[in-house]
């Protein structure tokens, strides 16, 4: 017996060691309840038939009571109750014993006298859980309550609440609903900064797409444009159009899929945000799509570097921008594979994945880890070739023209007509996705995060100014139109 008894002790320090390596990251502490009854089985636990993967529980010491105050207890596993597909959960405002008022929940100084609903009447139907804990925003903020103005609650726990026609949705863990004893209603309270910020971010969001719909014609009249006049199909005008393609289709789908995203009716449950199948194909579309517009924008600074290096790589135009699709369509397909096979693969954790066809965003995972990985590590080395494509290139270009300006204007290559215009598309190049880099440095909160993800967002209109508002191609353009 005794020997039975040691090896039940042996078993669960075994079973706690085993679940000491995971830890509680995707829940807060007052969002878990206790299943240490449950079984560890294959990196994941399992209790009560739901299934609790990596980072939905952990071996912990404490708990939040009903008050909301952390207490110290012996080590126990707890899984995140509101964070799995099984159950939902929904915060109450306010304890029993206190009544909400306009801004916070107040004692209550004597009994009511009347008979409205109270919060023991309050039924939750089909897979949700009812939080007891009284309701806090983050840093002591306020809430408000907003009565019977929400639309309905998701399966993801978040609320959607209509505001000036438009319909808000405000994520689970900034809200909470209560009664109204008196009326016998429903109640919602939401966090003051959420509530303002959620809906400014809500139509910030719809504008960033418009403005990506918006650069669109531009990225059309500038392909189109060099289509037709012979002396702009050089080598880096065919280049250019190469760039805008990548960037027309990569935007045309990018802000569609961001103005479809916050229709009412897709955030009211009238019908899908997205169809499952679209967002996924067009979410691999524009990362092709992008990474193809990065490396065409990379061969296009190399192409005006090695002609004022007078590096040769082939002496036939044509000959050379063949080696430049190669690099361009080769690197971008070879990383759009590889992402792909990462998302399809089962050895590779969700965090790391690009998660392009679960997230739900129709482009890589909100992580900023991910989107480092995938997307702004591969700009950063490419913005950092280009720089120095630049400053070599300027260099060169001030020292010539220190010796003479006439050597320069006979030796200059004619796909490059004039040096000016290569440093200002140079300066546009690198400002336009250094802008990318720094949006992702910004917290997305941050309305600096809009102001430099909107000048990312209008090439379009910069490229057509930069490109096709200089004299050269004016006068191109005009001479193209008279001999129509």
């Amino acid at each position: 017996m005794t020997k039975f008894f040691i090896l039940i002790i042996l078993l669960n320090i075994t079973h706690f060691r085993r679940i000491s390596a995971h830890n509680l990251t995707q829940c807060s502490l007052s969002d878990t309840q206790n299943i240490t009854s449950g079984q560890f089985d294959s990196g994941n636990y399992h209790h009560d038939r739901i299934l609790y993967p990596h980072g939905y529980f952990g071996l912990v010491k404490s708990y939040i009571n009903e008050n909301g105050s952390e207490i110290t207890s012996e080590s126990h596993i707890r899984g995140c109750s509101c964070m799995n597909s099984t159950l939902k959960c929904i915060r109450r405002c306010c304890l029993d014993e206190s009544l909400i008022d306009s801004e916070n929940c107040v004692d209550r100084f004597d009994k009511p006298t009347f008979h409205g609903i109270t919060k023991n009447e309050i039924r939750i139907q089909g897979n949700y859980k009812l939080i007891d804990h009284e309701f806090t925003c983050a840093g002591k903020e306020k809430f408000y309550i907003v009565s019977n103005e929400f639309v309905k609650i998701g399966e993801d726990q978040t609320i959607y609440i209509n505001n000036k026609g438009s319909v808000v949705e405000i994520n689970y863990a900034h809200y909470c609903i209560d009664v109204n004893e008196t009326e016998r209603t429903l109640l919602v309270g939401v966090c003051h900064k959420s509530y303002d910020f959620i809906y400014n971010k809500f139509l910030r969001f719809r504008f960033l797409g418009i403005e990506m719909l918006v650069s669109v014609p531009f990225f059309l009249v500038t392909m189109i444009v060099h289509a037709v006049i012979p002396e702009l199909r050089n080598v880096h005008g065919m280049s250019l159009m190469s760039y805008v393609g990548g960037l027309t289709v990569a935007y045309l789908f990018m802000g569609t899929n961001k103005i479809l995203g916050t229709r009412n009716a897709c955030l009211t449950g009238a019908e899908p945000c997205y169809n499952l199948n679209f967002c996924t194909v067009s979410g691999y579309i524009i990362y092709f799509s992008i990474m193809l517009s990065f490396f065409w924008l990379n061969a296009m600074c190399f192409d005006i570097f090695s002609t004022f290096r007078h590096i040769r790589i082939s002496k036939a135009p044509k000959k050379k921008f063949l080696y430049y699709c190669i690099y361009a369509w080769g690197m971008a397909s070879l990383l759009t594979i590889i992402t792909i096979s990462i998302d399809a693969s089962n050895s590779i954790s969700d965090d790391y994945k690009p998660g392009m066809y679960y997230t739900g965003n129709c482009f890589l995972s909100a992580k900023k880890i991910v989107q480092f990985i995938y997307l702004h590590m591969i700009l950063l080395v490419l913005i950092s070739l280009n720089t120095t494509f630049f400053v070599i290139t300027a260099i060169k270009i001030n020292r010539v023209r220190s010796e003479t300006d006439k050597s320069f204007a006979k030796n200059n290559n004619s796909s490059h007509s004039n040096p000016n215009h290569n440093k200002d598309r140079f300066i546009l190049y690198l400002l336009n996705w250094s802008m990318e880099l720094i949006s992702w440095m910004i917290d997305g909160d941050s309305a600096w995060f809009y102001v430099t993800d909107s000048i990312n967002m209008l090439q379009g209109p910069l490229i057509f100014i930069f490109v096709l508002c200089t004299k050269h191609s004016r006068s191109l353009i005009i001479k193209r139109f008279k001999t129509v």
